[in-house]
């Protein structure tokens, strides 16, 4: 899958955490030309799409064909390559091992399954990793886990049901508050995903996701396949 220009600049947006109106005045761009390259680049100044790709390789984010490469402080680059470029099939593959998902997940209607799949794809453009846990409930979790690492910081927390699926937000992170309130969402009550959620989530994406410093260090948008299996016994 071809990784579009357009989509480059979002994700470029989306690793750095910036809003399109913060991206505006570091930049000295319009926010209505930074938001017209994102939708419709074709019909942006070459010389504003020049000032853009050097601002993002100040930042040690360079463009490539089918890839952005980031280079940190250490001089370490990481390819990332569109958080599109998987299938709605290996998304759903990749958390096989969870049997009470596979369960839930099998007697959803179309409609449920696409709007799990809509979220992941929107929390993995903005970097959040996947990892299942080892529970009765079959959770998942959403956050930061480093390959190595034996327990993740999660965000939000998944749990699944026979009629869909609901979400909760760790309120043991600072800067949750502010977040979930954006979601029209109140900690603890399991609130099933709908449709308004998907929207709103989607919409806070493409002005570009604010999340809490100690989640948005490290994440790298893993699914639970990266990972170990947390099934295996020992």
């Amino acid at each position: 899958m071809i990784f579009e220009y357009d989509a480059k600049f979002r994700a470029a947006r989306a690793i750095l955490k910036l809003t399109r109106e913060q991206l505006s005045e570091m930049c000295g761009l319009k926010t209505s030309v930074i938001q017209r390259l994102e939708t419709d680049f074709e019909n942006v100044h070459s010389a504003n799409l020049e000032l853009l790709e050097e601002f993002f390789a100040e930042k040690g984010i360079i463009f490539g064909e089918n890839e952005i490469t980031i280079t940190d402080d250490l001089g370490e680059s990481t390819k990332i390559v569109d958080y599109n470029d998987i299938t709605d099939k290996e998304i759903i593959e990749s958390f096989h091992e969870n049997e009470v998902f596979n369960e839930k997940y099998s007697n959803w209607n179309n409609k449920e399954k696409s709007k799990f799949i809509s979220v992941v794809r929107i929390l993995r453009k903005n970097g959040l990793d996947f990892w299942n846990v080892n529970m009765n409930e079959g959770e998942v979790r959403s956050g930061s886990k480093g390959l190595d690492d034996t327990k993740g910081k999660p965000f939000f927390y998944f749990k699944f049901k026979d009629e869909g699926f609901t979400i909760d937000v760790n309120n043991g992170v600072k800067g949750y508050s502010k977040f979930i309130r954006k979601l029209n969402l109140e900690f603890g009550h399991g609130w099933f995903v709908d449709d308004s959620f998907v929207s709103k989530l989607s919409e806070i994406s493409e002005n570009g996701m604010e999340l809490p410093k100690v989640i948005q260090s490290s994440c790298k948008g893993r699914l639970p396949t990266d990972y170990p299996s947390p099934y295996e016994k020992s």
